[in-house]
């Protein structure tokens, strides 16, 4: 019968019309719930999916309850004590999330946990596999291991929980790695907390990750969602956030909002920027006139993909003043003191492992991701937002040190036909200077320094050092920073 329509002239223009009258019908239904609705046309075509997908919220009845430590300096306030702390109270399980590991003391008191019946689950990433077979060649058969294969990024946390769902459970995040070097050497912060609704996120993380859903596969489980969850304390509040995102429903579109809503001051020490979006709103902000420091690792400075190209060159095009970009080279001469020798033919290069940025001094956000499309949008990550000020005075005042460390003051200097003029001449009259060439270095490689001597009042510029961005220091006979500032070509 059907067959019979289409083939006959009359069946066919009788289908037409059928159908243009039911497109007609339709219409009219939809237009009719417009009206009812009181939805213009306007705002049915410039209507907008939310922005970021729906997190879940909790209420708590109580204050905050939680400690952030930080090791500013070489070799102090090791976070080991308080790790190995942790993992000796541990009384049923330990899960551990971690990107690189080769610590044998931490090794160690994982084994004695083990032997006194505590189930213990550790995750690392699959690339730092051989790294970990060197370091648990003789893992015993009650640990359980597993290196997550992200496929397209790395299984980058750095999360360690004790006994989840007890009264006994605490959480560990950090920005460092458990190596031997970061503990050491690398400004990073500790953060611990026994707060159920934060320790429960993480846990479900943890399960995810140990049921092989690392990197983007996550994006595949049923109500994943990169803002996870707010949390309402008595005295402030805690959003946490994973990656990957997708979209606009990521922690970079995130930090990009709070960047826009600062009022006052921008604060960021960061270990790698690659991301152009966060420094084009970074740009916008420092030419409204707010005031922004940031600062950064000397490694990561001057890679082609960094987004310090960007500012820097933008900030010495439009003479942008109320916005200071400063690396931490000066930390790499400081070993010279610290390790024997370092200053030699090769030299250690310590990195600021921070991930942070401070809003008005008021609110914080804080993790182990870097800003790159990879930790965005391929990487496993975590971070908090919070504006907790026992937590964000914590971070302020590690900014202040390192800033004091590394700058002390801003340099006022002039760069004109390759001479270098000191503008605070009296002030700096008789004192030390010297000047580095800044750019893209290898872990190893020696600073090229193109000046190291007493102030005058003009002072040439080797060859090798013109047309190029400078590190300029003032310092003391005690090696310490009076003033700097980082020059363009």
């Amino acid at each position: 019968m059907i067959k019979n329509i289409f083939y006959s002239k009359k069946g066919l223009k009788k289908f037409k019309i059928i159908t243009l009258g039911l497109i007609i019908f339709f219409f009219l239904c939809f237009f009719l719930v417009l009206v009812s609705k009181k939805i213009t046309a306007w705002n049915l075509f410039n209507f907008k999916l939310p922005k970021y997908i729906s997190h879940q919220e909790v209420e708590s009845k109580n204050d905050f309850r939680g400690e952030i430590y930080f090791n500013n300096e070489f070799k102090t306030n090791l976070f080991s004590e308080i790790i190995i702390k942790k993992i000796k109270n541990a009384k049923k399980t330990i899960d551990l999330a971690m990107y690189s590991f080769n610590l044998e003391g931490f090794k160690e008191e994982l084994y004695r946990a083990k032997q006194r019946g505590v189930k213990i689950t550790m995750i690392f990433d699959k690339e730092k596999e051989e790294q970990h077979n060197l370091v648990f060649y003789d893992l015993p058969s009650g640990i359980k291991r597993i290196d997550a294969n992200t496929d397209l990024g790395y299984m980058h946390h750095k999360f360690l929980i004790i006994d989840e769902g007890t009264n006994n459970q605490n959480l560990i995040v950090e920005s460092l790695n458990w190596t031997d070097w970061q503990e050491q050497f690398d400004p990073s912060f500790l953060f611990t907390t026994n707060e159920e609704e934060i320790i429960k996120t993480y846990y479900h993380e943890f399960i995810r990750l140990k049921n092989g859903l690392s990197g983007i596969k996550k994006l595949g489980e049923n109500g994943y969602r990169p803002w996870a969850k707010r949390i309402n304390f008595n005295d402030c509040f805690f959003d946490l956030w994973w990656s990957p995102g997708f979209k606009t429903n990521s922690l970079n579109e995130k930090i990009i909002d709070l960047i826009k809503e600062a009022e006052k001051d921008i604060e960021i020490m960061i270990w790698q920027l690659t991301d152009r979006k966060i420094a084009k709103a970074i740009l916008q902000k420092a030419e409204q006139g707010i005031n922004i420091k940031i600062i950064t690792d000397d490694f990561n400075l001057w890679k082609p993909d960094s987004a310090f190209n960007l500012l820097l060159y933008e900030k010495w095009r439009k003479k942008i003043d109320n916005l200071e970009i400063l690396d931490d080279v000066w930390r790499t001469f400081d070993f010279n003191d610290e390790i024997p020798g370092s200053i030699g033919e090769e030299i250690f290069n310590s990195f600021l492992h921070h991930h942070v940025l401070i809003i008005d001094g008021k609110t914080a956000l804080f993790g182990t991701n870097n800003w790159s499309l990879l930790a965005n949008y391929n990487n496993d990550e975590s971070a908090f937002i919070t504006d907790n000020q026992k937590i964000v005075s914590g971070f302020q005042q590690s900014f202040d040190f390192h800033y004091h460390q590394l700058r002390n003051h801003l340099l006022s200097v002039s760069k004109e036909n390759n001479q270098l003029s000191l503008r605070d001449k009296k002030e700096y009259k008789n004192q030390k200077i010297i000047v580095i060439v800044s750019r893209d270095i290898l872990v190893n490689e020696k600073p090229l320094i193109c000046l190291d001597k007493t102030t005058e009042d003009s002072l040439l510029l080797p060859k090798q050092c013109q047309s190029i961005a400078l590190s300029i220091f003032i310092y003391d006979q005690d090696y310490k920073i009076i003033a700097n500032n980082l020059i363009g070509p």
